[in-house]
């Protein structure tokens, strides 16, 4: 409850991230929806990646307005990446649910840079059409976030820099 809907002052407190946070609009107009008809979110990342751990933050924040997690575990990135050891929780062995949207999601690797999850189809090719520049800074980096078919993540939104030295707690 404490990350999924915390207090204004705790907001306050994290501040922006410190990073531009930057999405890009993709070509088409056509929202991606699901079987249903929900607008769909799909995340592709790895659990060894500090760039996501930082992401999931905020992505488990802005999901939690929408819906709920239920099974989100506490882990930390790879202790021998950039940032290491970023505290963050993982997506995997987890479930979404809401009545508004649809998250698509898949933790490729583990924290030492093992296969994990296998992307959905269709969350795979999005992931190799939009999952490159001039969509994203790198190809086929970590994270990858679409939204509805619209929308891709070009820059990550807070630096795993901030996070260094925290507890998970903290």
């Amino acid at each position: 409850s404490a990350i999924e809907h915390p207090s204004a002052s705790v907001i306050q407190a994290v501040g922006s991230g410190g990073q531009a946070g930057q999405m890009v609009r993709l070509p088409g107009n056509t929202i991606l929806k699901d079987a249903s008809g929900k607008p769909m979110i799909v995340y592709v990342g790895a659990e060894y990646c500090p760039f996501c751990a930082a992401e999931r933050w905020s992505m488990v924040y802005w999901l939690s307005q929408f819906g709920t997690f239920k099974n989100l575990s506490e882990i930390k990135s790879s202790s021998t990446d950039v940032y290491p050891n970023t505290n963050t929780l993982t997506f995997y062995k987890s479930s979404y649910t809401s009545s508004s949207i649809d998250f698509s999601f898949a933790e490729t690797q583990d924290v030492n840079s093992q296969p994990l999850m296998t992307p959905t189809k269709l969350a795979a090719s999005l992931f190799v059409k939009y999952d490159t520049p001039p969509y994203t800074t790198q190809a086929q980096g970590f994270p990858f976030i679409d939204i509805g078919g619209l929308y891709a993540l070009y820059a990550t939104s807070y630096s795993p820099s901030l996070l260094a030295n925290l507890t998970w707690n903290q």
